[in-house]
């Protein structure tokens, strides 16, 4: 069975039991009041008649047939019958509900009639004036309000009523239920779909669930398709961080060896050191590939060492100064805090490239500046650009493999940089922060937990 027919049995049977009870409680409060109503209207009718009828005897100005039609006019459910005699005992006065006459069936329906047969009974009442007996009134009335035509009649359509009003909520529950129902079988249909895609390696991405426990199946139907994409085309992916890795400190190289070429740069130990740098930066990318975001491995072991923080920027800003200029940007270390901090130093180093060459390739004219705090137990280092910024919408999957947001696609990259910097952050037991305006820059901010430093 289907979750939608299964939706719609479930629904339907929780409208019909709670329409059900609500009747039932309805007709049983609606009944006891009616009675209560039948019977003070009766009680009323009866003081009537009796201030009447022993009115007209005292002072004896009004007719019988005057007084026939005035008594007539209080047959009411129950009432069917009305006597009045006089003080001897002699009939003055009879009127009856004539359409109540049981021999007379042909003018009613075999259910009318079955409502209209009761035990009767009779009510008398003796009318006295100061002491003295004008006469006496007999009521003829059904032996129950339950048993009345009016009464009978009024069940019989508050029953019908209820099954009418039944039918209608049914029907609109059937409507409600089936829109809901097609609105949650699509998402879950689309759902599915998309697992089925990522079973045969051809994820399309399907439209997020307004429901939020279907959203959280596609959540990780999501997270578990980018697992599978990097285990599948984990040599791909080798490749991919490879190249990336790879252009920070071959850039660096390549803008330093032309520098030197066209004579704005002279070989010194200071650029022999960079140079050293750059090559032992990417043999540690070599050395390391094979383990960067392989999903079945375990995290490589973090080689932590005593780091001058002061003295890591000073390099990484030596390195990429030449290609800053060349492109007219500004770059810039505006904090002289000096921090020694137990870390792995290729990691670091690795996140510090990966934001600075990112501030780089999304800012065409200003600056980038690099900024170090410490706090109690954090140090704190941020990365502040005056280019493009970043979309609010964006912010959060920026940090995920292979994303690349609208405003950038027509800027080279593969997506690959943003995700390596988190992953080597996690490593680290560091977070990072970002603040982007669209249109005029972002900061990117580095939080590190401080260690046991080792002079």
């Amino acid at each position: 069975m289907s979750i939608r027919k299964l939706w719609l049995i479930v629904l339907t049977l929780v409208a019909t039991l709670s329409i059900a009870i609500n009747a039932l409680i309805l007709t049983s409060l609606t009944d006891r009041y009616f009675k209560t109503y039948l019977n003070e209207t009766y009680e009323e009718h009866i003081d009537q008649m009796i201030t009447y009828v022993a009115g007209s005897l005292k002072e004896e100005t009004i007719s019988l047939r005057q007084m026939a039609i005035e008594l007539e006019s209080h047959l009411d459910t129950p009432i069917v019958k009305i006597k009045l005699y006089g003080p001897q005992g002699a009939l003055l006065v009879q009127v009856e509900d004539r359409d109540y006459d049981r021999k007379d069936m042909g003018r009613m329906g075999m259910m009318d009639f079955m409502f209209r047969i009761g035990e009767e009974e009779v009510d008398s009442f003796d009318i006295i004036d100061n002491g003295v007996l004008l006469g006496k009134l007999n009521i003829t009335k059904q032996s129950s309000v339950e048993s009345s035509v009016i009464a009978m009649m009024f069940k019989s359509r508050l029953f019908i009523n209820s099954l009418i009003s039944t039918g209608f909520a049914i029907v609109i529950t059937l409507l409600v239920g089936a829109y809901i129902s097609k609105r949650m079988s699509k998402d879950l249909t689309d759902t599915a779909q998309f697992a089925s895609n990522i079973q045969i390696g051809n994820p399309i991405e399907n439209k997020p669930s307004s429901i939020k426990e279907i959203n959280q199946i596609q959540n990780s139907l999501h997270d578990l398709n980018t697992r599978l994409r990097l285990k599948q085309k984990s040599r791909k992916t080798l490749i991919d961080q490879l190249i990336h890795q790879s252009k920070t400190p071959l850039t660096i190289l390549k803008s330093h060896v032309e520098a030197i070429e066209d004579g704005v740069i002279q070989i010194s130990k200071e650029e022999l050191a960079i140079f050293q740098n750059q090559i032992d930066h990417l043999n540690n990318i070599l050395s390391n590939m094979s383990t960067m975001i392989d999903a079945e491995k375990e995290r490589e072991i973090l080689t932590l060492e005593t780091v001058d923080i002061h003295q890591l920027l000073n390099q990484i800003i030596l390195g990429l100064r030449s290609q800053f200029d060349k492109k007219g940007i500004e770059l810039k270390l505006i904090s002289t805090t000096k921090v020694k901090l137990m870390t792995d130093p290729y990691k670091l180093s690795q996140v510090l490239y990966n934001l600075l060459t990112n501030a780089y390739k999304y800012t065409e004219k200003g600056r980038v500046e690099i900024s170090v705090k410490e706090d109690k137990d954090t140090l704190s280092i941020s990365i502040t650009d005056t280019g493009i910024g970043i979309e609010p919408s964006e912010i959060s999957n920026i940090f995920n493999a292979y994303y690349r947001g609208a405003s950038v696609t027509k800027i080279p990259g593969e997506g690959i940089g943003l995700y390596v910097v988190k992953e080597n952050l996690n490593q680290l037991n560091a977070t990072i922060e970002v603040q982007s305006t669209f249109g005029k820059g972002s900061t990117f901010t580095i939080k590190l937990p401080l260690r046991d430093t080792q002079e």
